[in-house]
């Protein structure tokens, strides 16, 4: 691993606004800036854009600018009051009826979901504070279905909350339409590289290298069906990010650890890969990073990544700064250690 060097990607936000902060980051170490389409609008995004490359010249420094695209979002209808709480062994139904939610059923307004999932099958719903299970499945058709399901993990439910069943392949048009406004953005801006998120498939890269042929395109691996595909993905990617915060969700958070070893495993030698999500999280807040974060980014430099993101450390931290020198300190000592 001799004179192997590290990425670090931070993501702009309110935190990261104007060109003083860009560039004593980059002075930091920063190698990448990050603009998260899945907030804002356009005119947010061309001020990031044009924020960074303010910092840029600032710093006397050219670094990358990447975007990063939301992927399918599949949310359920709407509720009675708002919100209904699910408890352990209660039974409740997703269906093809339009009319407001209850506490005993609520429209899935998502049809190729219904299609696919199977009794048996965990559905995730809430951003993973409510797990169910199917138990009953009737389809007859697009605008005629019925999913019985379990609650195995309690928790509140609410309007247009984030569902997904990760276990299955969702046949969903990819990039969205509004993935396809950022790519548009991405394009005016000159980004030559974008990440992807919720990549399932190789096709899912290949719909946007048509719109962006000649960009850097990462694959965001954040679903066992990604995790499952791996490989065929990584063969149409640039490069693969394991995004760990909504993996954690999908595939279980206690997994994470075991199948970043795996994907750094698999494309060891083969592709560039990185690695995201809470590595200084309390740095959100305080000044110094925990020890487990400390070894956490230890351990995933050995495990071989090749860069690591820093999200909400930057984005709307109150140490910014101190988070990506922080992070420059483990990688040089990581890499040090390697190369002795």
């Amino acid at each position: 691993m001799s004179g192997k060097t590290m990425e670090i990607i931070c993501t702009c936000g309110p935190t990261v606004s104007t060109p003083e902060m860009v560039a004593a980051l980059i002075k930091e170490g920063t190698t990448v800036f990050r603009i998260n389409f899945s907030h804002g609008a356009r005119a947010d995004h061309m001020k990031f854009a044009e924020t960074v490359r303010e910092g840029m010249k600032l710093a006397g420094k050219q670094i990358k600018l990447t975007g990063d695209i939301q992927g399918p979002k599949f949310r359920i209808g709407m509720f009675e009051g708002n919100e209904i709480q699910l408890a352990v062994g209660s039974q409740f139904i997703l269906d093809s009826d339009t009319t407001i939610g209850n506490q005993a059923r609520v429209f899935l307004p998502h049809p190729e979901m219904a299609e696919v999932v199977e009794v048996g099958d965990e559905i995730i719903l809430n951003d993973g504070l409510v797990v169910a299970e199917c138990i009953e499945k009737i389809y007859e058709s697009a605008t005629s279905f019925k999913i019985t399901t379990k609650c195995i993990q309690s928790g509140p439910i609410s309007n247009k909350k984030g569902i997904s069943i990760p276990c299955r392949l969702i046949k969903t048009p990819f990039p969205t339409e509004k993935d396809k406004v950022c790519i548009e953005t991405s394009n005016m801006l000159g980004l030559d590289h974008l990440m992807l998120s919720f990549v399932q498939c190789p096709q899912d890269v290949l719909s946007v290298r048509k719109l962006m042929p000649n960009a850097h395109l990462m694959s965001k691996i954040e679903t066992p069906v990604g995790v499952h595909n791996l490989a065929a993905i990584a063969e149409v990617s640039d490069s693969i990010m394991i995004a760990r915060g909504d993996l954690g969700v999908e595939a279980r958070l206690s997994r994470v650890p075991m199948i970043q070893k795996h994907m750094c495993k698999q494309l060891s030698g083969k592709k560039a890969i990185y690695c995201g999500t809470q590595f200084l999280e309390s740095m959100v807040v305080n000044a110094e990073p925990t020890f487990s974060e400390i070894n956490d980014i230890f351990n995933a430099i050995h495990d071989g990544v090749d860069g690591i993101l820093l999200t909400g450390e930057t984005a709307n931290g109150k140490h910014p700064v101190e988070a990506v020198r922080w992070l420059k300190n483990v990688i040089d000592q990581a890499l040090a250690v390697q190369n002795l």
